[in-house]
């Protein structure tokens, strides 16, 4: 570099300086940028596993009330069929008193009129 002046290689050192610098920074705006999109997909993670463990619950909530549903319908169903073999005794024993009162009422009628 013979020849050239001071103040020449003085700019050309700034300008060498401000191109580093700007890379620099460049590579640090890179770098933030990486790092700010990792973490936007760590709370995107972090957000969809909040989703599913809420639609877990969701789902989990639903299955117990319908197995609670499915229980009480089972629970009616046995009452039902007490219900309906109690009203068949109730029957049958109403049906043996009609036939016993029945037998006396003619025991009675052959009785007076011996």
């Amino acid at each position: 570099r013979i020849g050239t002046s001071l103040p020449v290689v003085a700019a050309v050192g700034r300008y060498v300086a401000r191109r580093q610098r700007a890379r620099l920074e460049m590579a640090a705006m890179q770098q933030q940028l990486a790092h700010m999109g990792q973490r936007s997909e760590v709370f995107k993670n972090v957000a969809a596993e909040a989703t599913a463990r809420a639609q877990w619950a969701e789902a989990h909530l639903e299955h117990s009330k319908l197995e609670q549903i499915l229980r009480h319908r089972q629970e009616c169903q046995e009452i039902k069929l007490k219900h309906d073999a109690g009203k068949s005794q109730v029957k049958d024993v109403l049906q043996q008193h009609v036939a016993a009162l029945k037998d006396m009422k003619g025991v009675v009628e052959s009785a007076q009129r011996e």
